[in-house]
């Protein structure tokens, strides 16, 4: 179950042996609405950066350079933070979380 692109993020994430929540669109189209909804992608995988249940960030990939050129954007209390690949997700969750790999 799962894209080739949100497989090999999971992976890049047990390889750091992240702790992390995985739900898939199938499984939960509600909750991936929301965030599509928030954001304005239908790109997966996107990451969602939690505290106490509370959403404080979506990092995610978007073909817009339009959005990109903008940058990092508050919406509804929540930074969302485009990307143009999976490995930039990947670098933005490797220092936002300050990992010594």
């Amino acid at each position: 179950m799962g894209c080739s692109r949100c497989e090999k993020l999971k992976n890049q994430f047990d390889d750091w042996r992240l702790d992390y929540d995985l739900s898939y669109c199938e499984m939960d189209p509600t909750g991936c609405d929301n965030v599509e909804s928030i954001v304005d992608t239908k790109n997966y995988p996107v990451v969602i950066l939690e505290s106490n249940g509370e959403m404080l960030e979506i990092v995610y990939i978007t073909n817009s350079s339009e959005t990109l050129s903008q940058g990092r954007k508050q919406i509804s209390g929540i930074l969302t933070v485009p990307n143009h690949s999976l490995d930039g997700i990947a670098i933005y969750i490797k220092n936002r979380l300050n990992l010594k790999l």
